[in-house]
């Protein structure tokens, strides 16, 4: 039978389900391949209105807010050629590459096509835009060449899309056979910790699954995962709740939020004949949503962050390589006053050499001419978990003292770091409130018993540190004050086991 006939004769048999021209649209263009499809209903999205019902307060983030913007105005453009819906067809074997995109029943097709491929001009591997059936693709050239051939209809999409119904947003799992027999070869038997058995209450008793999210009136969540039969649906879960309990052992201490492993362990699908459903109100939503997302964000800045120091001190040793010595701690005006940072000082080694030589490295920092270069900070120099970079303030400060490692208007020779330079903290992050513009000689003066004030509060836990040796470290907040003042001095004699640290 012609795909078009076996679509529609399953479109009026799906009982209580709306048998829609979208269903109709998109089925023939998830092959086999496809293990997961991502709808996003164009029209039905407010950017604004939706992210900050889905994030709550971290909608104010001061990146997500620079971003709404140019988020609102590419779903403008998008809707103006007419195109009302977006689906992602996810293929396995294709991450981490772009999913190939489908978007039907545009007005204007060839509009369309031209927004979608200077939007995926910048995403990597080359990249596939064509218009098929009325319908704009996007995807790896292999992937687009197979749309063009229409698929016969998947078993289970059609109810898996209606049960979706008119969420703006849903995502659909339907693996084929093929990656049923895939996953049951990678995954025979459940780990011990799990209970063990067999992988198969999923890899085959489950049909599909849909999860669907909705902002109005209120955020909503709500999954639902077929099976094959009841007693399918039993063993689905059954294995679920072992799994759900098991998470506050399988989840390493410090690896994911405690809120939001207790959120999941919480969770518990009820159990309704031959379908598990499970329902979120809108606070247990938004914080599935925002927890993940605010724990994300946290490692990349961190992550961010601990880079910027790294090329920081690929500098300080390159410094040294030229100069037989790493930086001062400030460069001296032609009076021998303190006059600008070593953060200048470096400037040559971090591919900033004329901004270098736009300074007057005689003139204080302050200096008419030199005060208005604040502005220039480079990008290293500022940390993106930090709320004052805009105002050429850096969280990145030298201890300062008689015995650390850069300590005043004489650079150190390596050979004097006697504690060894893997011991020895050379920059650090500090937090905001200690925050200096980038080019006044202020750093963090760490007197005869350093405490952790300057240095904590950016980063949940903790603080990034940048050694002599130019490695970087993220110290917790634990850390015993003898430690840490052993750890800043160049030439202590301290015994201490850089491992335990970690």
């Amino acid at each position: 039978m012609h795909w078009s006939a076996t679509l529609a004769l399953l479109l009026l048999s799906a009982q209580n389900e709306p048998a829609t021209a979208k269903i109709a649209t998109i089925a023939p263009f998830v092959g086999e391949e496809v293990m997961a499809i991502l709808h996003m209903d164009l029209a039905a999205i407010d950017v604004e209105r939706d992210v900050k019902a889905m994030l709550g307060g971290l909608a104010d983030d001061r990146d997500i807010q620079q971003g709404l913007p140019v988020m609102a105005q590419t779903l403008n453009a998008l809707r103006q050629t007419g195109a009302g819906d977006a689906y992602l067809l996810v293929d396995p074997l294709e991450l981490p590459g772009v999913p190939t995109i489908v978007m039907p029943a545009a007005r204007d097709p060839n509009a369309l096509r031209e927004i979608l491929a200077g939007l995926l001009a910048k995403a990597g591997p080359p990249v596939a835009v064509e218009v098929v059936r009325g319908a704009v693709v996007a995807g790896s050239p292999e992937s687009v060449k197979r749309l063009h051939q229409p698929q016969p209809v998947r078993k289970g999409l059609v109810q898996a899309l209606a049960a979706a119904g008119d969420a703006p947003l849903a995502a659909v799992l339907l693996p084929s056979d093929a990656q049923r027999r895939a996953l049951e070869e990678a995954v025979p038997e459940l780990p011990r910790e799990l209970g063990g058995g067999s992988i198969a209450p999923f890899s085959e008793g489950l049909q599909w699954a849909v999860a669907t999210i909705r902002t109005r009136p209120t955020v909503e969540f709500h999954l639902l995962a077929q099976a094959s039969d009841a007693k399918s649906a039993e063993q689905m879960h059954a294995l679920i709740n072992r799994l759900l309990d098991a998470i506050p052992q399988l989840v390493p201490p410090g690896s994911a939020p405690e809120a939001l492993t207790q959120r999941l362990a919480r969770l518990r699908p009820e159990l309704k004949g031959d379908q598990l459903v499970l329902r979120l109100d809108a606070e247990e939503a938004v914080a599935m949503i925002v927890e993940p997302v605010t724990a994300a964000r946290q490692a990349a800045r961190r992550a961010q962050s601990s880079n910027n120091l790294k090329q920081i001190g690929l500098a300080m040793h390159n410094f040294h390589d030229v100069h037989g010595s790493f930086p001062p701690a400030y460069l001296k005006t032609k009076d021998g006053k303190p006059g600008l940072s070593w953060r200048v000082a470096i400037l040559p080694y971090i591919e900033q050499a004329e901004l270098y030589h736009e300074f007057k490295l005689d003139e204080p920092w302050d200096s008419p001419h030199n005060k208005a270069l604040i502005e220039k900070m480079p990008s290293v120099y500022a940390d993106p978990a930090s709320q004052v970079a805009a105002e050429g303030k850096t969280v990145y400060l030298a201890p300062r003292g008689d015995a650390t490692l850069l300590r005043g208007a004489e650079g150190v020779r390596i050979r004097e770091i006697v504690d060894g330079t893997s011991l020895t903290i050379m920059v650090v992050q500090a937090n905001d409130t200690h925050a200096v513009p980038w080019t006044k000689p202020d750093d963090w003066e760490v007197g005869d018993r350093p405490t952790l004030d300057a240095v904590t509060g950016l980063y949940p836990g903790g603080f990034n540190t940048l050694f002599g040796d130019g490695s970087v470290r993220f110290l917790k907040d634990t850390i015993h004050l003898d430690v840490l003042k052993a750890l800043l001095t160049r030439n202590g004699g301290e015994v201490i086991n850089i491992d335990a640290l970690d």
